[in-house]
């Protein structure tokens, strides 16, 4: 009876695998801005189920803006806080760019994706990403 259900177990896993997602890269990519500037461009593709995390070192009060200009119009960006899991921003539910004050000193994270509906399709987005301080 083990043997029947371990051999179960193995083929209803390996029936599985097929169906499986691949895995999602996770890339990040720490945004520098050239000396005696105040904003970075950087261009940028993903596909599926990628994501492109940007860190970006900035201080309380500053006004960070952020510009995502995309392919596809199912890519978005979100912006997370230092030592925060929670978005402060959601690029998919404002359907716009960021532009805040921010509130507290550290590295927050851009991190571009695409909606799920472009991912399990396994499109690709090609974008262009801005970062400016200002203060």
């Amino acid at each position: 009876m083990k043997y029947i259900c371990r051999t179960l177990f193995i083929a209803a896993t390996l029936a599985a695998l097929p169906f499986a997602p691949t895995q999602a890269a996770d890339k990040t990519t720490v945004v520098k801005f050239k000396p005696q500037t105040t904003s970075a461009t950087i261009k940028g593709n993903l596909k599926g189920y990628d994501t492109n995390n940007y860190m970006l070192g900035a201080n309380a009060g500053q006004v960070l803006k952020v510009v995502l200009k995309a392919s596809n119009s199912s890519c978005y960006f979100n912006i997370q806080g230092p030592d925060s899991e929670e978005a402060q921003f959601n690029g998919s539910m404002t359907m716009g760019d960021f532009s805040g004050t921010l509130t507290v000193d550290g590295n927050y994270k851009a991190m571009v994706y695409l909606m799920r509906n472009a991912a399990r399709r396994n499109e690709i987005c090609k974008y262009t990403i801005t970062f400016e301080i200002d203060g």
